[in-house]
């Protein structure tokens, strides 16, 4: 039987897809700016680096958030709309919360990854790249030397983000 607890779960255990979404929100925010020389004109004009910085990364943090919130009312709206409660009492309103506060505190972590590797690269393409392999490097590298070296596997699983975002919808088992 599918119960409103399984469309939160399922609801929860998706929101790892939303990384891709993101990379190019990053790029367009503060890649293009180095790529078209655009920086240069806010620091020639009398700004500072540091409020150059902190404003993309302000603003990047803000887009993810935005964007994460909207993913978690559009879902609760649909299924609002075909007249499914979402949560069983209070517990399943705490669980929901959890998760949820979990992958946005990843995925500001990985937006901070992402804009450190803008500023540094100073390349809209090797931002991208550098999106894409953090997200998989971990995974591939624990999955070729598994078998051979269990400790190294269970540190490189740590590290694996699209895993633990997705994980995160296992809060509950934690407890």
């Amino acid at each position: 039987v599918y119960t409103s607890q399984s469309m939160l779960f399922d609801l929860v255990s998706v929101a790892d897809n939303l990384i891709y979404f993101f990379i190019p929100i990053i790029v367009i925010i503060l890649s293009k700016d180095f790529s078209r020389r655009t920086v240069a004109n806010f620091l020639i004009s009398g700004g500072s680096r540091k409020k150059y910085f902190t404003g993309k990364l302000s603003l990047s943090i803000m887009m993810v958030s935005a964007l994460f919130l909207f993913y978690y009312i559009f879902t609760i709206l649909c299924y609002l709309i075909l007249s499914q409660p979402l949560f069983s009492g209070r517990d399943g309103f705490l669980y929901f919360l959890g998760a949820v506060l979990l992958q946005w505190a990843m995925l500001i972590a990985y937006t901070c990854f992402a804009v450190m590797l803008a500023i540094l690269s100073k390349n809209a393409l090797a931002t991208v790249i550098g999106c894409i392999l953090m997200c998989y490097i971990p995974a591939g590298f624990s999955g070729m030397i598994g078998s051979a070296f269990p400790n190294v596997y269970s540190m490189l699983q740590r590290f694996d983000l699209v895993k633990n975002i997705r994980m995160a919808a296992y809060i509950r088992t934690l407890t």
